[in-house]
């Protein structure tokens, strides 16, 4: 095997031959894999989020020792939809030969796994986006190489270590499971990458990795970052609405890619929503609390400072000198559509913007809003009128645009009947190839066997 997908930075023959071993071993794993059954791999996932269901919440207190992100019981709940929701959408499912028949038996699907799989694994979520990516692709016979972000390496050579335990108990080569090495550059991760053996990408992650992965020369999911605007019609329910929208943002102190992240209120409840918001332990910030806090909270550019991501509401209040007689959620930093350049931008915390308009400006601010960031991936409405719902959903580019629910449990699946996914596509909006959220059908090629049905009759007159 051979890298031919060229880098201009070069490495060291050492790190280009132990590429080539990372490659070549995953390839063979990947090839061993194939002799066993869907029934055998079942069994094999099953205990891989059994042992880590058992230890979650030690996992979960790890993530934010390590990372110093989110909230340690909301992983343990974050942790559990892969270990037990996604284990148990996957137990059952036929993922290789013969997987579907329609029209009267006339087209067939048939699914070849990919064959060796390199994924990038984000930093606000990485036990349980790399056990989703895990238990996928030994489901479908593949092999996988992870990369982890550079602060919790350690953490997941840990969590390998257990899975590969496993993978060995069961007769797998435990080569089919592999991380780069905790002490890997990024240009080594990008060679890896690279290299022309490496069937597939997943990347979930910062922007400059997730763009490396779409140049890496080989097929690429990536995952583009979120920003979702959410509109609140006056049709709403406003107390529903707002409720919703406070568990969504605050859930993991506000990490989660597809959460709430602008508000765009109808003038006719604006004022009952900041009521409703207030009622729920939210600090919606006076004139002068705002001008005091934005150059804390944001730089020039108006992107969040990176020390707040993933802070509590109480935390980040008391850096801004806000104070309320009950303890914060949530902080609400009320805009004018001219500031959305500055305020209109992802907040990677339990902070979200409100701006006021009516419907159809909502609209347009809404696609002004995606446009400067998180094109493609999620937004929302709070509405009871289908010919509003309906005109949303014609006119806003999002791949995820959820109704009346949680945006940040809807976007996952948990709120909805979207597949819980853990890695979702920003389509061609967001320079991705899907808007689908990533299920095991994206770890396989599949092939369609059609039969004839019609004769086909030219007059050659």
């Amino acid at each position: 095997m051979a890298s031919d997908n060229s880098i201009s930075e070069p490495l060291s023959s050492e790190s280009i031959l132990q590429i080539e071993s990372f490659v070549e071993d995953a390839f063979n794993a990947h090839q061993s894999a194939m002799s066993f059954s869907d029934a055998q791999l079942d069994e094999v996932i099953c205990a891989i989020s059994e042992k880590i269901n058992k230890n979650i919440l030690w996992f979960a207190q790890e993530e934010v020792k390590e990372t110093g992100l989110g909230f340690t019981p909301h992983k343990v709940h974050k942790l559990g939809l892969v270990t037990q929701d996604v284990t148990q959408s996957l137990c059952g499912i036929k993922t290789t030969g013969l997987i579907s028949t329609a029209g009267h038996g006339t087209v067939m699907e048939y699914g070849s796994p990919v064959g060796v799989i390199f994924a990038v694994i984000p930093m606000t979520n990485p036990i349980p986006n790399s056990l989703f990516k895990i238990l996928h692709s030994i489901k479908t016979r593949n092999a996988i190489i992870l990369s982890y972000p550079s602060k919790t390496r350690i953490l997941g050579r840990y969590f390998l270590t257990l899975v590969q335990e496993l993978l060995a108990y069961y007769s797998l080569p435990i080569e089919l499971v592999q991380m780069v090495p905790e002490k890997a550059s990024r240009i080594f991760v990008q060679h890896m990458m690279s290299h022309s053996s490496i069937d597939l990408v997943m990347a979930t992650g910062g922007s400059g990795i997730v763009k490396a992965a779409h140049q890496s020369g080989n097929p690429t999911y990536g995952v583009g970052p979120g920003n979702a605007p959410v509109i609140i019609c006056e049709s709403a329910d406003i107390k529903k609405a707002i409720y919703n929208i406070v568990q969504s943002k605050t859930y993991d102190h506000g990490i989660v890619c597809g959460s709430e992240n602008n508000l765009i209120c109808a003038p006719e409840i604006y004022d009952e929503a900041i009521e409703n918001l207030e009622h729920n332990c939210v600090a919606v910030l006076s004139s002068r609390e705002k001008e005091h806090a934005i150059g804390i909270l944001f730089s020039d550019e108006g992107q969040l400072r990176r020390i707040l991501f993933g802070q509590s509401a109480n935390k980040i209040a008391v850096l801004c000198d806000i104070k309320r007689d009950y303890q914060i959620k949530m902080i609400v930093i009320p805009a004018e559509s001219k500031e959305v350049h500055r305020l209109g931008r992802e907040k990677m915390a339990p902070i979200v913007s409100l701006f006021k308009a009516p419907f159809q400006e909502a609209i347009i601010l809404a696609k002004t809003i995606l446009t400067q960031e998180g094109i493609g991936h999620t937004a929302a409405i709070h509405s009871r009128k289908f010919v509003e719902i309906n005109d949303f959903a014609e006119k806003i580019p999002a791949g995820r645009l959820l109704v009346n629910t949680p945006s940040t449990f809807g976007m996952m699946g948990v709120s909805t009947d979207l597949p819980i996914s853990f890695a979702l596509g920003s389509g061609t909006w967001g320079n991705n190839i899907t808007t689908d959220g990533i299920t095991w059908r994206h770890f396989i090629n599949i092939k369609y066997l059609a039969k004839h049905t019609s004769d086909i009759h030219f007059n050659d007159e």
